[in-house]
């Protein structure tokens, strides 16, 4: 029919290019005889015959073949009888998506558990067009299961209801501590317990309000929602009785006040983890340092804490003591002792003097040292002025109090040497120490920005815990941070 308008423009079909010419009489035909709607209509009821014929009466069946081999288009009454049967279909079909979408949420209120199961029986006697031999072995296998269900009603509601009183019990032995969390931690939020829709719930008011939250997600912040999820993950825990807990970095995102509150809360409270085993991972050192170093008599028993960093596929860990909680200052007095590398040492004292915030002559004498000076110069008044001969002499006297051989032009012309620095870079078994190695090595290498950012970290001091770990006992560096280092001290 759609290709009858091009019969007249050439002798080939303009779909299938095969010959037309002793055809178009034919084709006009089938355009006068058929209307296209109606041909798309029974196109369909006789897809539907093929694929669920057998769910329809004898006699459903018998009136959608005779419509199906109509020709002339749909009557009123044809029509009328094909919405009979779909508004039957709907019913079936609705039945089937409640049945399908039961859960244990939908059967609450336990005082109606009973009418939601009967009101899903399927009663074939209403819905007659669909009445054959396959519908109602169907139906009947959704009845009898739904039967042996109903005859175990009354356990259910006894079950349902003794829910509801262990969920009442719990958000009473609970909210209490709960609430004294809240108020430590500075949230202006309490829990309490209500009775609503024949249960219990544990409600959440603001400080400013005595009405409910009827929605927490559209209230809280994004470190709110992480409180209260860790609050009501801990009281699950109790509940269980797990024998083991693991908590995945659960307090880094929380800013220094609340951070103590978390754990506080997980490992001291009356009713918290105290007692049990915990395994609990964290990017943040401030928790290992109040627990081990500054706090260890309030814990009981105290936790024992471990670094672990990956390199190559091996995973080693290594304990921290409370001793190993260092100042930075002690640290870099270590590292200037034991450092292997002389160029490192320099590093350490320079960042020595800056912790303490004397930045005078030998503090400004290293960094012309680092910035690779052949003439090393003070800053005074915005000015830059040449050290004197004297000067030199006196803060390299200071400075070998604390690193004996140090001599401004060796490191210099250690410093200035490429080769070198790339053998101390290979040669070095500490990552950090790499790491100031390499930064010695940044013009030749170019790293991209966010690799300079993290190497000027670790130079500077202003985004160091005053009390820390050893970095040179500890691979505190990311391991990809170094496979980048390596691959561009490689490629000098």
């Amino acid at each position: 029919m759609d290709g009858n308008a091009y019969v007249e423009l050439s002798d080939n079909c303009p779909y299938c290019t095969a010959s037309t010419s002793d055809k178009k009489a034919q084709i006009a035909k089938v355009s006068e005889e058929y209307d296209a709607k109606a041909v798309e209509h029974l196109n369909k009821i006789v897809a539907v015959l093929d694929n669920l014929g057998r769910y329809f009466s004898e006699d459903a069946s018998a009136k959608l073949k005779a419509i199906a081999c109509n020709v002339s288009g749909l009557s009123k009454e044809e029509l009328s009888y094909l919405l009979r049967i779909k508004e039957q279909i709907d019913v079936l079909k609705g039945k089937m998506l409640d049945l399908r979408g039961m859960t244990y949420f939908s059967m609450k209120d336990a005082t109606k558990v009973s009418d939601l199961l009967s009101g899903l029986r399927i009663d074939l006697g209403y819905l007659p067009e669909l009445d054959s031999p396959s519908t109602r072995e169907l139906v009947a296998k959704i009845n009898a299961a739904l039967e042996s269900v109903l005859g175990k009603v009354g356990k259910l509601q006894g079950e349902v209801a003794q829910q509801t009183s262990v969920i009442s019990k719990t958000i009473e032995a609970n909210k209490a501590g709960i609430n004294e969390f809240l108020k430590c931690a500075g949230y202006k939020y309490h829990v309490d317990a209500e009775y609503v829709d024949q249960t219990y719930r544990m409600r959440l008011r603001h400080m400013d309000s005595a009405k409910a939250l009827k929605s927490g997600s559209q209230h809280l912040s994004y470190g709110e929602k992480n409180a209260f999820a860790l609050v009501l993950f801990m009281c699950e825990c109790l509940s269980k009785h797990p024998d083991i807990v693991v908590l995945d970095d659960p307090i880094s995102s929380f800013d220094r006040n609340k951070k103590y509150a978390v754990i506080d809360m997980l490992f001291r409270g009356k009713r918290s983890l105290r007692g049990r085993t915990v395994l609990m991972m964290t990017h943040d050192l401030e928790p290992i340092i109040d627990i081990l170093y500054n706090l260890p008599h309030i814990f009981d028993p105290i936790p024992l804490a471990s670094f672990m960093w990956l390199r190559q596929g091996i995973l080693t860990e290594l304990p921290i003591a409370r001793a190993d909680l260092c100042t930075f200052g002690r640290i870099c007095d270590e590292n200037i002792e034991g450092a292997g590398e002389d160029v490192v040492k320099v590093t350490y004292l320079r960042r020595h003097y800056e912790i303490l915030d004397n930045k005078g002559m030998e503090y400004q004498m290293l960094s012309n040292l680092l910035h690779k000076r052949r003439e090393p110069f003070k800053k005074e008044g915005g000015a830059e002025i040449p050290f004197t001969a004297a000067e030199i002499e006196n803060v390299t006297e200071q400075v070998r109090l604390k690193m004996p051989s140090f001599d401004y032009e060796l490191l210099l012309s250690r410093i200035s040497n490429v080769k070198l620095l790339k053998d101390a870079f290979m040669c070095s078994s500490h990552s950090y120490e790499k790491l100031q190695l390499f930064r010695l090595l940044q013009d030749e290498v170019k790293p991209n920005a966010v690799l300079k950012k993290f190497i000027n970290e670790t130079f500077h001091i202003e985004n160091e815990y005053v009390m820390q770990i050893n970095p040179c006992k500890y691979e505190i560096v990311p391991e990809f941070i170094m496979e980048e280092c390596e691959r561009l001290v490689g490629s000098i």
